[in-house]
Formats: C-alpha cells, structure tokens, sequence
C-alpha cells in the first residue's frame, strides 16, 4: 500500500473514529436528559394532613379490606356540596375502595364516633356535632367529611361493606388547639421614646386534642386616629411604628422621638413632636395600637394574629408619654 493509500486510510478511520464518540456523547446526553426529566416530574400527593380552614389533624389510619383516599374540598368548592364556610371550618372527601376490585356488591355504610366515648370530655356530647360524615347516595363509596367545631377527644371516621362486615377502614381524627385571643402586657406600661419594652403575650385557646407549638412573627405599633386627628398637620404615617424587635428576648424598644418612629415624610419633626405632646395630654382615647400576629404549628398560615388597643391618660408634666390601661386583652382578629 502506498504512502498516500494509507494516510486517506487513517483519515478515515479517525473520521469514523470521531463520528463513534460524538454518537456515544449524544446518547449519554440523551439519557440524562431523559432521566432529569423524569425526576423532575411532579409527583401527585395527597392533601396536607391540616389544612388552612381549621385545627382538624388526621393522625390515625386503618384499612382492613378497604382503602380510604383523602382529598380537601377548597373553600371556593363547598357550594357543590350544600356546604358554608359559615358553618363549616373544614371540608374533605374520603373515597373508599374495596377489594378485591371485580366485588358485586361494593356499598359501605358511614359512621362517625368518639375515639373513647367514655372519656372525660366526650361524655355526655354527640361526635357528629362536631364531625359528619355523609355519603352522596345510599351505599355510596364516598362521603364528604366537615369539621364543624373544635373537638376535644379524637374522633373516627369509619366505613363498612355491607356484603362483608368485616371489611373496615377508619380515619382518626386529632384537633389541634386554635388561638382564640391573648392577654398582651407590656412593662413599662407608658408610652416612651427610647424605652424598652418587655413583651409578655398568654394565648388563649379553643378546645382541642392536641397543643400545636406557639409562634410569634413579630410585633407592630399604629398611632391610633384619635391622636392623628389632635395633632393635626399634613403628615404621611408609617404602617407600623419603627421599633427594635428582639423577638427571642421578647423585648422591643421604640424610635427615639415621636416623629421618626410615627412618620413617614412630611412637616418637620419639632412641630410635630410638639403636637404630638399636647395630643398626648388631651386624648382620652387609645394612643396606639400594639400587634402580636401569632400562631400554633402545625397550621399551614399564621392565620391567627391578635391586636390589643391600648386606652392612654395624659401626664401633662412628661412630654410624649402617655400611660397604658392596664387591661390587655386582645380584642380584634386581623
């Protein structure tokens, strides 16, 4: 073979040689990419075990026979069932399957019962005052499934054959503890510039079977309208008044003059720290408005947040300090 024969030779065998390796490269591309995207699909999942609308936990599942499913009915839905959120703090479909699947008779029957009926708290009360259970149809393998009230003993949700009674599945239901109100204190009880505060907060709580764990997110303070309209002026106020939080110490600590820990822009800060004294000495009303939101988990929002107003008297000999009442409830859900 000559020289020339076998160097064309060589080209072409590094040619295909290079073809070879880009095919190969190709095809792991290809494979990854196949498999990325599949892990990247998302997955289908049950509901969440607690949903927004109410302190209803399902901690408990037994399936002998049957297999329960749960979806949450969304709020914006509870009128296809003839439902309220009025009346109704949470709403879900459990969907029954019996096996095996070719059965003939596949009608269940819906129960609804306290966990222990004896027990202190459920004594004496009915467990569809506070849970129902309700099938579509005569037989049918789903029902819809409300929350109507907190609950203090767990409550089951239990399904039947009818051809075979000893075909079951159950679900058990806790009640996490709702907030309900808090009783807000804070020492001192005046309203200071460049003061700390300890800030004591006692939740109150609704009947439950179950104490979530408590959570403050943060703290807020509003001049209230009565004290705006007395100092008068052309001022734009802040949301919530500036202060330090030190959440983990549960102290917060104000601006240091009314103006910069009241107002956003306008008018200047003698005139209104000025106005804001004889306000302070002449508004009976509440001066500000102090803001615990708070919250128990597991709960998918902190839905729960408490505003305590606070009443102020004058002390005319101190400027920009006004006492706070000592009832510290809180009055108003935001």
């Amino acid at each position: 073979m000559s020289n020339e024969a076998k160097k064309q030779r060589k080209s072409w065998l590094a040619v295909v040689g290079v073809l070879l390796a880009l095919i190969l490269v190709l095809g792991i591309v290809l494979g990854v990419t196949v498999k990325r995207g599949k892990a990247e699909e998302t997955p289908k999942t049950e509901a969440p075990a607690i949903a927004q609308a109410g302190g209803i936990l399902e901690t408990g599942k037994e399936q002998n026979g049957i297999k329960l499913a749960r979806m949450i009915i969304p709020v914006a839905e509870y009128g296809q069932y003839g439902l309220s959120p009025a009346s109704v703090e949470l709403a879900m479909t459990l969907t029954a399957t019996i096996t095996p699947e070719d059965a003939t008779n596949k009608a269940v029957d819906w129960t609804v019962e306290f966990v222990d009926a004896q027990s202190e708290w459920a004594s004496g009360k009915t467990a569809t005052n506070y849970v129902t259970a309700t099938a579509q149809t005569d037989g049918a393998l789903q029902a819809v499934v409300t929350c109507r009230a907190a609950f203090g003993e767990q409550i089951a949700v239990k399904v039947a054959s009818r051809a075979d009674p000893s075909k079951t599945a159950s679900c058990t239901f806790d009640y996490v503890k709702r907030i309900t109100g808090a009783d807000v204190s804070l020492v001192p009880t005046e309203l200071k510039f460049s003061t700390q505060y300890s800030v004591s907060v006692t939740p109150k709580y609704s009947e439950g079977t179950l104490l979530g764990e408590y959570k403050e997110t943060g703290y807020s303070l509003a001049l209230s309208q009565a004290m705006k309209e007395a100092i008068g002026g052309s001022y734009t106020y802040r949301e919530s008044a500036v202060i330090t939080p030190d959440v983990e110490g549960k102290t917060i600590s104000l601006g240091a003059t009314a103006y910069t820990t009241f107002v956003e822009s306008g008018g200047d800060a003698e005139t209104f720290n000025n106005a804001f004294a004889r306000a302070a000495s002449s508004v009976s009303l509440a001066h500000a408005t102090f803001t615990v939101p708070c919250s128990t988990v597991p709960t998918s929002t902190p839905s729960n947040a408490r505003r305590a107003d606070f009443p102020a008297r004058p002390f005319p000999d101190i400027p920009w300090r006004s006492a706070l009442a000592s009832r510290r409830t809180a009055t108003e859900t935001l």
